[in-house]
């Protein structure tokens, strides 16, 4: 409604719908949750709180960044190196929400995906995807030490387990931060 509002979503997935498209409106971290600003007319500012998307006229954004969709945008940086496409976010998002844990999300980007296999080859060692996935969080090569701790690991666990660490480790987060600060845009799946 006009004017400003406060909306508390508590538990469960919540979206705050805005009859505007995204570009009349401003959406940016607040101290409790997310603020989204009308830039004019009388929807004034609200304050989102346990609120996880935003549907205005013309896309939605996801705003639970240290969510699940947090999760899944750290995922895409950190074994393709890309931010997320619209249409991917929403099906990975919508797959989590329906249960599929952070874990197996992870075996399937790395396990038959074609740009798993373009960027990292058909049967890369576990040293060739420890560097690229090195090169794609820390834009370097990982020094000796790292190189022999990492590899260990993943043959006592697996390439997902270590994929899953090197998204949500400190420094992909640190990397994202900026880009998904406002919000992630996406496309819900069985929308397409």
């Amino acid at each position: 409604g006009a004017g400003d509002n406060a909306i508390d979503g508590s538990a469960g997935i919540d979206t705050a719908v805005y009859a505007g498209s995204s570009a009349n409106y401003t959406v940016a971290r607040g101290i409790w949750g997310y603020n989204v600003t009308a830039k004019s007319g009388t929807d004034g500012k609200d304050a989102l709180i346990d609120v996880e998307r935003i549907q205005f006229s013309d896309g939605y954004k996801a705003i639970d960044i240290d969510g699940i969709a947090g999760q899944v945008y750290r995922l895409y940086e950190a074994v393709y190196g890309r931010p997320s496409d619209k249409t991917g976010m929403g099906y990975w998002m919508d797959r989590m929400e329906h249960g599929t844990s952070l874990l197996q999300v992870a075996k399937e980007f790395i396990t038959g995906q074609p740009e798993f296999v373009q960027q990292y080859g058909a049967n890369p060692s576990n040293g060739e995807f420890l560097n690229k996935l090195y090169m794609n969080i820390l834009d370097r090569a990982p020094d000796a030490a790292g190189y022999e701790y990492w590899v260990g690991r993943i043959v006592d666990s697996s390439r997902e387990q270590i994929l899953m660490e090197f998204s949500e480790g400190f420094e992909n987060q640190a990397q994202v931060i900026g880009t998904i600060s406002t919000g992630i845009d996406y496309t819900p799946w069985g929308t397409v």
